[in-house]
């Protein structure tokens, strides 16, 4: 496991680098696509597990952060779906160049899932592959989401009605902000801009759908581009989503073993 900086000298990217245990084949390398705030933080564990495990299995792996969140530059509200694209593409590069790898497939779980989707319309080369994990692919229904649970976690804390809260907060307050992290402005101005609409091209040859409950219109629409689509149902996908899962001892293991699974056939 290597930590390292990429990218431009004034605003670089955080990286970590997983090199392959040994080849194995043709599996492709992988590149991990975070999702946004408070859920990239649950996440963090299952990935640098996941890390470990796919490269035990042949693939050299870079899990990164995106420009205005973790430890790259920039600070919350530096983030937005333009930049956090260009990023995606900045560390697919990296993984080509740092692993010699021939075709690389990303992983994307819940925003990090669109943000996959919209970088793959540039269409890198070496990408072989997208796996999308209960993937958002509805910005203006996801602004919402994140305003409706920054709502309910207030009003848990302060211990007060909803309608309290938004009586003596202006909404502007609550729009720019979800569970602790900065909606700036740009990412309040672009985020529509990801929706299944935008998605005119075939975004990988073949692109895998995990879990969700809401693939059905992902995945026709995938197809119409001609994409070759298989979907994965698992029980235990939403388990890391909640703080205990945060400071848990265990991680869901079927979960992890479908991706690795997964991810090793996308080449």
């Amino acid at each position: 496991m290597k930590p390292f900086h990429f990218g431009p000298t004034t605003a670089p990217l955080y990286g970590v680098f997983h090199p392959a245990h040994q080849q194995q084949g043709r599996v492709p390398a992988v590149l991990l696509c975070n999702p946004f705030g408070v859920e990239a933080i649950r996440a963090f564990r299952i990935y640098r597990i996941l890390a470990e495990k796919l490269a035990a299995a042949g693939s050299p792996v870079l899990r990164f952060d995106y420009t205005g969140a973790g430890n790259s530059a920039g600070d919350d509200a530096a983030f937005c779906v333009a930049r956090a694209v260009e990023d995606i593409l900045l560390a697919h590069k990296e993984l080509v160049d740092i692993s010699g790898a021939a075709r690389v497939a990303w992983l994307g779980l819940r925003f990090g899932g669109g943000l996959a989707l919209l970088a793959s319309q540039h269409k890198p080369r070496g990408l072989g592959g997208l796996c999308l994990w209960d993937p958002v692919t509805d910005g203006s229904a996801y602004l919402t989401e994140m305003h409706d649970a920054h709502l309910l976690e207030l009003s848990r804390v302060f211990d007060e009605s909803e309608k309290s809260i938004l009586t003596k907060r202006q909404q502007v307050d609550l729009s720019a902000e979800a569970m602790g992290f900065a909606i700036g402005p740009d990412m309040q101005a672009d985020i529509p801009d990801l929706n299944l609409n935008v998605i005119t091209e075939r975004p990988a040859r073949r692109v895998a759908v995990i879990a969700g409950g809401h693939e059905d219109a992902l995945t026709a629409h995938l197809e119409q581009t001609g994409a070759k689509i298989t979907t994965h149902q698992d029980e235990e996908s939403q388990s890391w989503n909640t703080d205990a899962a945060l400071n848990a001892f265990s991680v869901p293991r079927k979960t992890l073993d479908l991706l690795v699974e997964t991810l090793g056939g996308l080449r």
